[in-house]
């Protein structure tokens, strides 16, 4: 008989979950990301800090982006465990029934 793929439901959960942490990791850090407020930018740096502000904002606006596409993935693998464990309840109790028969 040909060996076939398999899949571990368990792992896949487990998985799932250790990064929807990391998303939640990263999202307590993103909460304390933001413009410092300087003072005294210093006598070179007559202008401003308001680009580097927005470049900050810029890179908190990315991280963001960054947790929804890890929480997306967790999502995605939590359900394909939940249907590969219900295709293999099914496929058990299919092949249950059918050695009743015999």
């Amino acid at each position: 008989m040909a060996a076939g793929y398999g899949t571990d439901t368990e792992a896949m959960s487990r998985a799932a979950r250790g990064i929807e942490s990391a998303a939640d990791d990263a999202e307590s850090v993103l909460e304390d990301t933001g413009p410092a407020q300087a003072s005294g930018f210093g006598v070179v740096h007559v202008d401003p800090p308001q680009p580097y502000a927005e470049g900050v904002g810029v890179l908190a606006e990315s991280g963001a982006a960054f947790v929804g596409v890890l929480r997306a993935f967790a999502m995605n693998i939590s359900a394909s465990a939940e249907g590969y464990a219900a295709d293999d309840a099914a496929n058990t109790s299919t092949v249950t029934n059918a050695g009743g028969n015999l």
